[in-house]
C-alpha cells in the first residue's frame, strides 16, 4: 500500500516536494491546493508542481472557494486528533493522524457536498469545476 501523505516536525520546501512526489505515486493530481506558507509557495515545490502538469490553486484574494473542502480537512484534522493527543514518537503521531485522515476522507459524509464523502465528492466531480473563474 502506498501511503499518499509524508510526516514531518519542520516545515521546509523539500518536505513539500517529497510528499508530493508520494502523491504521485498514485497518479498526477490535477490541482494541488495549498496556501501561501513559504514553504508551499517557494519556487522549488511551484516548480516541481508546475513541471507535472498540475495547476496549483492557492489561497489569497477571492480563492476561498478553491480551498474550502482543504481549509476544512485540516481544521477536522487539527480539531479532532492532533490537540487532542500527546504523541510520543513519530510513529505514534503517523499512526493517529493516519487513522482519522481515513475517518475524514472516506467514512464521514459532508452535508455541503450532498452527503458525499470527501473522496466520493473528488472522484465524481471534475478537478477543473473546482477552481474559481478568473
Amino acid at each position: 500500500m502506498i501511503r499518499s501523505r509524508v510526516l514531518s516536525n519542520t516545515l521546509n520546501a523539500m518536505l513539500c516536494v517529497d510528499g508530493y512526489e508520494v502523491v504521485r505515486l498514485t497518479g498526477s493530481p490535477g490541482i494541488i491546493y495549498t496556501d501561501p506558507g513559504s514553504q508551499f509557495a517557494s519556487d522549488t515545490l511551484i516548480t516541481v508542481v508546475t513541471a507535472s502538469g498540475a495547476k496549483v490553486s492557492m489561497d489569497g484574494e477571492g480563492a476561498s472557494t478553491d480551498n474550502r473542502f482543504i481549509e476544512r480537512f485540516w481544521r477536522s484534522l487539527k480539531v479532532e486528533e492532533v490537540y487532542l493527543r500527546a504523541y510520543e514518537t513519530g510513529k505514534d503521531a503517523t499512526r493517529w493522524i493516519s487513522q482519522t485522515i481515513h475517518k475524514v476522507k472516506k467514512i464521514r459524509p459532508l452535508s455541503s457536498v450532498e452527503g458525499k464523502t470527501p473522496n466520493e465528492f473528488h472522484t465524481s466531480t471534475p478537478a477543473e469545476g473546482l477552481l474559481r473563474a478568473s
